[in-house]
Formats: structure tokens, sequence, C-alpha cells
């Protein structure tokens, strides 16, 4: 099962990982500003 999943895997270029993982930490990035900011605006309006 793994062997065939290896297999399958590798034929993703490398590269692919690499942006695939690029995107993810922007997204992440970005749910963190949100959050900061939807948290000042209910500071604000308290």
């Amino acid at each position: 099962m793994f062997q065939a999943l290896r297999q399958g895997l590798e034929r993703f270029p490398i590269t692919w990982n690499h942006v695939i993982d690029k995107e993810s930490l922007k997204i992440k990035t970005l749910e963190q500003v949100l959050i900061e900011k939807v948290c000042q605006l209910f500071r604000n309006l308290l």
C-alpha cells in the first residue's frame, strides 16, 4: 500500500509541494491578521 502511495507522490514535482507550502503559510498568515483585526474591532466597540 505504501509503495503505491510513494509511487503516486513521485509523479508530482517537488516545486509543487513547495508552492503548496508557501500558499498554506500565506493563508495561515492572513488568518492571523484577520483574527487580530476582528479583535481590534471588538476592543474599539467596548
